[in-house]
């Protein structure tokens, strides 16, 4: 487990040193210290299978964080139907999101590409995106995987994994990071949103199903999924 811990950390470092244009997450983040209250629902789910809700401070000193499994939307707020965050005037909010919009509603027993395809995750050839599939080859076991209906991924570690759940065309998806030891439950600043490509659906090897952009502490990558086999 500690080795997972000092992947994450050496991740963090060499983004942070190497692509500092690329991070995403505001630096009032970093001094956020109240626990968020949802005002509303900005749409429950949205397009990618999240609630997304806005959460405010009250007028308390501090900035608001996204309170318990929530997760903090970074940017491409529109995707999501968010708001960027507001820290300017007396009440601030930030836009947090619930992953799965419903209870326990992981994977779907009727998506396209549950029977046994086996995907490929190609990256950008940024350094954030070889780090993206060096890192995701050392803590899950492979970049390539399959996809179960309980939504959980043919690969992953007993200490570190990944769960999917789908919008309502079953297409889109939003993936989440998973660890007791290093997140406490859900990663709440870990996101991945995945959206179909127009070869979505096609039986040819090497097709591209999706595009997907992963979000996380310091920065984001951005992959295509190509489908390896039937």
């Amino acid at each position: 487990m500690s080795s997972i811990i000092s992947l994450s950390l050496l991740l963090f470092v060499a983004v942070s040193l190497l692509e500092p244009s690329r991070a995403t997450l505001p630096s009032n983040y970093w001094v956020s210290s109240v626990k968020g209250k949802r005002k509303k629902w900005y749409v429950y789910p949205n397009e990618y299978g999240c609630a997304t809700g806005k959460y405010t401070d009250d007028g308390m000193p501090g900035y608001p964080y996204c309170p318990g499994d929530t997760i903090e939307v970074h940017s491409d707020f529109s995707l999501v139907a968010a708001e960027s965050r507001d820290n300017k005037g007396w009440t601030n909010h930030v836009s947090c999101m619930k992953c799965p919009a419903f209870t326990s509603l992981y994977g779907s027993s009727s998506a396209s590409f549950i029977n046994g395809q086996v995907f490929r995750m190609l990256c950008d050839e940024s350094v954030v995106g070889d780090l993206k599939e060096l890192f995701s080859e050392i803590l899950y076991g492979d970049n390539d995987f399959s996809m179960n209906p309980d939504g959980t991924f043919s690969t992953g570690t007993d200490g570190l994994y990944q769960r999917w759940m789908v919008g309502p065309d079953e297409e889109k998806m939003t993936w989440t990071t998973h660890s007791n030891a290093v997140c406490n439950g859900i990663c709440d600043l870990r996101y991945t949103l995945v959206t179909p490509a127009a070869e979505f659906g096609s039986s040819m090897p090497d097709s591209t199903w999706w595009t997907i952009t992963n979000y996380y502490e310091v920065g984001e990558a951005t992959c295509n999924i190509n489908l390896v086999s039937v």
